[in-house]
């Protein structure tokens, strides 16, 4: 399973959506990062989602998951809701 953006948001009605199932990685993922857990232990405890180091490192890199989008080198809080 590839964690991206495009299927854990769902577009309608020209308002993005959560898709609660699919975030449920991204959640575990936040989650175990917080509490100390490398990427390689994360990969570990994540392992049936099928993601790599890199996937996971850009995953927490994301700033759309906490609320935010970067325009033009600034970040601005979104409406679409957040993930974590």
């Amino acid at each position: 399973m590839i964690i991206s953006l495009l299927k854990l948001y769902v577009k309608h009605e020209n308002k993005i959506s959560i898709d609660r199932r699919q975030s449920k990685v991204v959640k575990k993922i936040f989650k175990l990062k917080s509490e100390g857990y490398t990427i390689t232990q994360i990969q570990y405890k994540t392992r049936r989602a099928k993601l790599s180091a890199g996937q996971i490192t850009r995953i927490l890199k994301n700033v759309f998951y906490i609320g935010y989008i970067k325009h033009k080198g600034s970040y601005y809080p979104h409406k679409h809701g957040r993930i974590v």
